[in-house]
């Protein structure tokens, strides 16, 4: 496998699967979801055969991650979900069978990012560790809004064309050492820059010897965890499609927010087109399960193997998601686990 750290250095666009036409629109504004589709059309022009193993923002050599869905801010401080059994339905089409709840208060869903080392409290579910006395906790963002004006020039009468002004709202990552996109990859990239993205935006990239698999070092005890309650969580880290039926297991309960569609470009010979819409499920979706299994222990082995920080939380479906040997090569449905309990005083 090798490590590196793609960075940007102009603006960038993660953009909308419309195409963008300026005669019908005047405003586009970048996506801040780390979708892998358009770095793995990059690494494909190395090799046909590539896979992604795994993707993340990086800032000053730490690995972010998309906040859970189920922390939230309510009435203006962080607050974390509790599991709880949930009443019969009424008037509702939700057959879950537990609810996380947040309390009273006014909630508001946050799109930031945490590092490694929070994310490992959170997923040996150590609560009281995640928040401070404040409410608060420290969180990433890699990259600034930067608004830029265009216009459509007629070359032949060097004039401005009548309405083809437009703004764009791009996405520039800044200016620290090791921030950008951290991939890792089966292929060697011999080159120091590559084109990003359907404006062949340029990009550094720089071969780094660190590795995602030192930041998680108490996986024995998220397992011991899990082994006690019965009950765990995975955590999404890149979008997927679906959520995929785990053998010796009940899906309890999830928190997915809105989906976002999305729809790719393919190419046969030198014709391209639009691949189909997928409603896609974003990073930071929460799925808590139930372990239904006799043999505990063997399951929960079978179920790292499987989900942790592995492209394996997908149906396969064409184009993009499809299946080698279980996992996604273009990293989609990218999780890692995470123990959770009941909460029996609500």
């Amino acid at each position: 496998m090798n490590d590196y750290i793609l960075k940007p250095l102009d603006v960038v666009m993660l953009g909308e699967p419309a195409p963008f036409n300026i005669t019908e629109q005047t405003y586009r504004k970048s996506l801040t979801i780390l979708n892998p589709i358009p770095f793995f059309a990059v690494l494909r022009r190395e090799s046909k055969g590539v896979k992604i193993n795994f993707i993340s923002f990086v800032q000053e050599g730490r690995f972010l991650f998309p906040l859970p869905f189920d922390v939230v801010e309510v009435s203006g401080k962080y607050k974390v979900g509790k599991l709880v059994k949930s009443k019969p339905p009424f008037l509702s089409d939700s057959h879950d069978e537990y609810l996380i709840t947040f309390g009273d208060g006014k909630l508001k869903t946050l799109d930031e990012y945490v590092d490694s080392y929070w994310l490992e409290k959170y997923l040996l579910c150590e609560e009281k560790l995640l928040i401070d006395e404040r409410g608060m906790l420290k969180t990433y963002r890699p990259y600034d809004s930067e608004c830029r004006v265009g216009i459509k020039i007629n070359h032949d009468k060097r004039t401005a064309e009548y309405g083809h002004l437009y703004f764009e709202n791009y996405l520039r990552f800044n200016d620290i050492k090791e921030t950008g996109f951290y991939i890792k990859t089966t292929i060697d990239i011999p080159h120091k820059t590559v084109t990003l993205g359907g404006e062949s935006r340029m990009a550094q990239i720089e071969k780094v010897s660190r590795d995602i698999d030192g930041e998680f070092v108490n996986q024995d005890k998220i397992k011991e965890k899990i082994k006690k309650t019965g009950l765990f969580k995975i955590l999404l880290l890149t979008p997927t499609n679906s959520p995929c039926e785990i053998t010796g297991t009940k899906l309890i309960a999830k928190i997915v927010r809105r989906p976002y569609v999305y729809s790719g470009w393919l190419r046969k010979d030198n014709i391209a087109f639009p691949s189909r819409l997928f409603r896609l499920i974003k990073p930071g979706a929460v799925f808590y399960y139930k372990i239904e299994a006799e043999d505990v222990d063997e399951f929960i082995e079978k179920l790292f193997e499987k989900f942790w920080l592995k492209p394996s939380f997908f149906e396969p479906a064409f184009p993009y998601f499809e299946s080698i040997e279980g996992t996604n090569p273009i990293c989609l449905g990218l999780t890692i686990i995470g123990a959770t309990e009941e909460a029996k005083d609500e």
